[in-house]
């Protein structure tokens, strides 16, 4: 099984308070985004490349249709990191001039 594997990660992490949880997943990605190797490797085995997942949608092309809602990202820290676990879309929370 790997380090990585959804199954090990959803072990640890949902032993954990939710909000302490969703702050080491978000501290995973944005160190995902800037190590070059990790994120390689996170690309080469989450994101799938296909021609029939290709979808145009109102002149927007994604490359896959699988897409995580705003709630998760709710401060857009995490945008770059997001291709890397697959996903074809990302849509961030409510911006606004200063947090909520």
């Amino acid at each position: 099984m790997s380090l990585f594997s959804y199954q090990t990660l959803k072990k640890f992490l949902f032993k954990l308070d939710p909000e302490t949880a969703h702050t080491l997943a978000g501290l995973g990605l944005r160190f995902s985004a800037v190590c070059p190797p990790l994120n390689k490797c996170l690309t080469k085995h989450y994101f799938i490349t296909s021609p029939l997942l290709k979808q145009t949608i109102f002149g927007r092309t994604f490359q896959n249709p699988v897409g995580l809602g705003a709630g998760f990202d709710k401060n857009g820290q995490y945008i770059k990191a997001m291709p890397t676990l697959g996903m074809g879309f990302t849509e961030i929370g409510t911006v606004t001039p200063k947090p909520q």
